[in-house]
Parts: structure tokens; sequence; C-alpha cells
């Protein structure tokens, strides 16, 4: 029987001499040993491709968590924003009611002030006509 080292010296003295190994019993090792390589490679692509994919799992997870985290931020300052602008609707027609309210006093301030001078007028013109009666009365 032969051990594996001899059949690993022949296949590496036939690689290194380019001898062919056909109809020999090495021929089925040599192919074994061959077939061995390309399955420990692809074994070895196969799980550097599933820690790859992990990997991308965990990113894809992560970005996930961050756009969910986006999303409530963005929902929250639209709500702000409807708050805000509501907000501001009521300030600005709470401005227009004091606006209209003080213009409304100021015309009627007007219309008093002007009435208030007559009345004045009419009160010194009464009061001079008086003043004059006593000062002719006492004159006499």
């Amino acid at each position: 029987m032969v051990t594996r080292i001899e059949a690993v010296v022949t296949v590496y003295l036939c690689r290194e001499y380019d001898e062919q190994i056909v109809n020999t019993p090495w021929h089925f090792f040599y192919i074994d040993l061959d077939a061995r390589t390309k399955l420990n490679d692809a074994v070895m692509r196969l799980e550097l491709k599933e820690a790859e994919v992990c990997h991308l799992k965990e990113v894809i997870s992560r970005l996930n968590i961050d756009l969910d985290s986006r999303d409530t931020a963005v929902v929250m300052a639209h709500e702000a924003k409807v708050a805000a602008e509501t907000a501001l609707q009521q300030l600005t027609d709470d401005l227009a009611t004091l606006g209209a309210r003080l213009q409304f006093e100021v015309s009627s301030a007007c219309l008093l002030t002007s009435e208030a001078s007559s009345l004045a007028e009419s009160v010194a013109s009464i009061l001079k006509e008086r003043e004059e009666k006593v000062q002719s009365a006492w004159d006499r």
C-alpha cells in the first residue's frame, strides 16, 4: 500500500518534470487531490461570501435603524412645522383683530375729539358771555 507522503511526492515529481500521470495508479490520486484542492478552494470562497453576506446584513440592519430614526425626526419636524404654522395663523388673526380695534378706537377718539373741541368752545363762549355780563353789571 502506498502512503500518502509517497503519493504526494510522486505527484510533485510528476508535476516538476511535466510527466503525464495517466493510466497509472497515481492518476486517480492526482485527480482526487486536484478535486479536493478545488473543493477546498470552493469551500473557502463560500465561507468568505457567507462572511461578506453576514457583514452586509449587519450594515443593512444599521442603515434601517438610521432610516427609522431619521423618519422619526422628519415626522417630528413636520409636526412642529404644522404647529408653528397654526400658531402663526392664530397670532396673525389676533394681531388683525387688535389692529381693527385700535383703528376703531382711534376713529372713535377722533370723533370724540372734534365733539369735545366744539363742546369746549361752546363752554368757553358761554363763560365769556357770562363774564362780560357780570363785568357790565359790576360796572353799572
